[in-house]
């Protein structure tokens, strides 16, 4: 992983500002492997995919993170802090070889979930269809009888089958948070949506840069790659003088 500069995150955040969470989470990776083709960060799996997005977070950010949310019982907003090297799995060579999922007298070679099969849901009707056109999406071979079979024929319990393997074999795709109130002793377990967390912190940065760079050309003339360039106390430095 590389740190991005400031012009290279501005970049970033100018390129995906208007794009969708999914096509978000591939444009803030390419900030930090540009070496990675967009066709390649899009086909990582989910974990794999957000486990890279905690380490962009971390370099950018620092380890601890802090985040709120709201009692589902009670409404009490409930504070947390979160060690990123908590989140972050180490990646396996079973990370990328297919699962064998076996659905009554169905068996089914499966790869995990990745950024674009969340695209391709993202205007589904509601959750079984989401549910069917994922399977479809991610069954790379079903076989019954010994005669290959099309992912759209499965039934709906060889489906729930390959929706059920592919959480169990991909957990750092969905991470859940336990926490309890203080208020009312109610146990819950938010899901930390690490694409929308990052996006809010880096676009705050962005926002805060892109104003600094505003008030120091407004008072000197520098033009912004000027600013961007220099280091952080430099930049408060001048910025100091001019308010």
């Amino acid at each position: 992983m590389t740190v991005p500069s400031r012009t290279d995150l501005l970049s970033a955040w100018e390129r995906a500002r208007e794009q969708s969470v999914v096509d978000k989470a591939i444009t803030m990776l390419t900030a930090a492997y540009p070496q990675s083709s967009r066709d390649d960060l899009s086909a990582l799996p989910l974990g794999e995919r957000d486990s890279r997005l905690l380490g962009l977070r971390a370099s950018l950010f620092g380890t601890y993170l802090q985040s709120v949310v709201a009692c589902p019982a009670c409404g009490t907003q409930l504070e947390f802090t979160l060690d990123t090297r908590d989140l972050i799995g180490s990646p396996t060579s079973q990370d990328s070889a297919p699962l064998s999922v076996t659905a009554g007298d169905t068996s089914l070679s499966v790869r995990r979930v990745n950024s674009r099969d969340l695209a391709a849901i993202s205007g589904s009707v509601d959750v079984q269809a989401a549910r069917r056109l994922l399977c479809e999406q991610c069954v790379l071979q079903a076989t019954r009888d010994g005669n290959v079979i099309p992912a759209a024929n499965l039934s709906a319990a060889a489906v729930e089958e390959v929706a059920s393997a592919l959480a169990t074999a991909d957990p750092r795709a969905e991470l859940q948070i336990d926490l309890r109130c203080a208020a009312c002793q109610h146990r819950c377990q938010p899901v930390f949506d690490v694409v929308s967390f990052l996006w809010t912190e880096i676009d705050l940065l962005v926002r805060r840069l892109l104003h600094e760079v505003h008030a120091l050309a407004w008072a000197y003339g520098w033009h912004e790659a000027d600013v961007l360039a220099m280091s952080n106390a430099r930049r408060q430095f001048y910025l100091e003088m001019v308010r």
